[in-house]
């Protein structure tokens, strides 16, 4: 309730540090991943968060910087979808968090910096995953969170054929 932020940031820190190769603890990665995306679905339905806090006489008593919303996304899937290159689980269970936000986000801008991390996600898994079946549930995945509406956005978010994947 008092810094998001900082929450955010220590579930991003489990999952980078269990995707690295000393580690490769997955689970736990999808795990970090399902408990960000809860977080961000609160946040989705009621984020506007007030700088000024004052104390019970009414004066102000802190001035907090907090961060944007597009901030907290970016915080929460960033890092992640940096270290899950080649990696379809964590890259379809990101997406899967993403439209559990994306099903609490009503606000149009908000819903558009989701789909736009969505589309980084699937732009690293055409360059990172080699496996076609693998990279079809990846895409697949993505054709759910963005609706048969605007299935466009999957040209827009295509990058050259990798070989073996046509």
């Amino acid at each position: 309730t008092q810094d998001i932020s900082f929450g955010i940031d220590q579930l991003v820190e489990i999952a980078v540090r269990a995707l690295s190769t000393a580690v490769n603890d997955t689970f736990t990665a999808l795990t970090c991943v399902d408990w960000l995306g809860d977080c961000l679905s609160r946040a989705a339905v009621a984020w506007e968060p007030s700088p000024v806090y004052r104390g019970k006489n009414g004066y102000v008593r802190v001035i907090a910087a907090q961060a944007s919303y597009e901030r907290l996304v970016q915080r929460a899937f960033e890092k992640i979808r940096q270290s899950a290159r080649g990696m379809p689980a964590v890259m379809i269970r990101q997406l899967e968090a993403l439209a559990q936000i994306s099903d609490h986000t009503t606000d149009p801008e908000r819903r558009s910096i989701l789909l736009e991390q969505a589309a980084m996600i699937v732009r690293s898994a055409r360059e990172s995953v080699p496996e076609d079946a693998d990279l079809q549930d990846v895409l697949r995945r993505y054709r759910v969170l963005v609706g048969d509406a605007e299935l466009p956005l999957i040209q827009a978010v295509s990058t050259p054929e990798l070989p073996g994947t046509a």
